[in-house]
């Protein structure tokens, strides 16, 4: 069955309710990936990839497993902070900063090179980190980048913010109802 027919069947509540559900083999489960200012963030089977193959409906509007948003949404400019706070350990190529963040947040933070090596490029050009090609530990050539005296003013200032929400979210958070 062609797919747009398909589709357009599975949309329409009469026949949706007349579909087998699908087998173990065709189902698709991937990981949810929350992505927010180019993060993304495990946490747990979503909805499945595949769906032509299943017979289930994406969940619209609050009718999602979880309703409430979920707390592994980042707010946009985290990353900026992440990469210049790996940068202040020590200078590091694209690919190191971004295992380096998924090792110390223990698989918890993910970051695609699509959102990292453009968020490496926006603060070499505010001047926060610098480049310079070198060799990487596996002998080829690599952009390695360090952290700026503009880049370790800008971390504090963006580590304070950082804390400022995060007092006021956990303070908001640990009230207690009436």
């Amino acid at each position: 069955m062609p797919f747009l027919a398909s589709h357009a069947k599975r949309q329409s509540g009469a026949i949706a309710s007349l579909l087998k559900p699908a087998t173990k083999k065709e189902r698709v489960h991937v990981l949810t990936c929350n992505v927010v200012s180019g993060i993304a963030v495990r946490d747990g089977p979503s909805l499945p990839l595949a769906y032509r193959v299943e017979s289930h409906y994406r969940p619209i509007g609050n009718r999602l497993e979880n309703p409430v948003s979920k707390p592994n949404d980042l707010v946009q400019g985290t990353l900026d902070l992440l990469v210049l706070k790996m940068l202040a350990l020590q200078p590091m190529n694209g690919w190191a900063i971004g295992q380096r963040l998924k090792q110390l947040s223990a698989d918890v933070l993910q970051v695609s090179d699509g959102s990292l090596y453009p968020a490496l490029h926006k603060l070499e050009q505010e001047g926060w980190v610098t480049a310079e090609w070198r060799l990487s530990e596996n002998n080829r050539r690599a952009k390695f980048y360090s952290l700026t005296r503009a880049g370790r003013k800008q971390l504090q200032l963006e580590s304070g913010n950082w804390e400022r929400l995060a007092d006021a979210i956990t303070a908001l958070v640990r009230l207690q109802e009436a």
